[in-house]
This record gives structure tokens, C-alpha cells and sequence, in this order.
């Protein structure tokens, strides 16, 4: 009965379809719907932000990937996935020495990311 009831334009249930979509291999193109029905400006909840950079990184939109990690350190500033985001998708882009200053300052507090130990010094 409360599904029923959800807003579908709330960002945690439109995140949660992304997710199932991801999950499924679905059509890029309905993924793509979806995120853009996301007001991210809006959003409290950390999710929306780390679902659709996944989903950039799969694409391999990696300068989009970093605009969105980007809002989620904004709007969390200590929240690691978004750090790590940044850190491994500058890596992706060659652009290693940007890559370091986000990896060292996510390492500093979780010293064994599994996501970011490749690029431990």
C-alpha cells in the first residue's frame, strides 16, 4: 500500500527504478529518462547522485561522472563515494595528479578502500 502512495517523482523512487533498470541490463535510453527526471538540486538523499554517476561511469562519460560525485561532495562533503568518484574517474581521464589529491584525502580516513588501493602510494 505505500508504494502505491509514493510521489513518482520523489528522487529516492526514481533512483530505485534506475537501479532495478541497471540491474536488469535495460535500454540505455530508458536509464537516461529516468535520470533526467531527477532534480538533483533538490535532492536530500545522497543515492540519485551515486546511481547516476555509476551509470556515467558504465557509459564512460567520465567528465560527466565527475560533475555529479562533485554535487554529492557539495552537498556531503566527507561522503566517500563521491571523493573516491572523483579520485578514480580523474585516474580514467589521465589527469593522475587530481586523481592523487582526491585518492590521498579518501585514503587518509578509509585507508583500505578497495576502490581507490591501486592508487595508494
Amino acid at each position: 500500500k505505500q508504494a502505491k502512495n509514493t510521489d513518482p517523482e520523489n528522487p529516492l523512487f526514481l533512483a530505485l527504478s534506475s537501479y532495478l533498470l541497471m540491474s536488469q541490463n535495460r535500454d540505455i535510453a530508458q536509464l537516461d529518462q529516468i535520470f533526467s527526471l531527477i532534480n538533483y538540486e533538490e535532492s536530500n538523499y545522497p543515492l540519485p547522485f551515486i546511481l547516476k554517476a555509476h551509470f556515467l561511469e558504465e557509459k564512460e562519460e567520465w567528465e560527466n561522472a565527475i560533475k555529479v560525485w562533485e554535487k554529492l561532495v557539495a552537498f556531503e562533503p566527507n561522503n566517500l563515494s563521491g571523493i573516491a568518484g572523483i579520485a578514480f574517474n580523474n585516474y580514467q581521464l589521465g589527469k593522475i595528479s587530481v586523481g592523487n589529491i582526491y585518492a590521498k584525502k579518501a585514503l587518509e580516513d578509509y585507508p583500505y578502500y578497495i576502490k581507490l588501493l591501486p592508487y595508494k602510494e
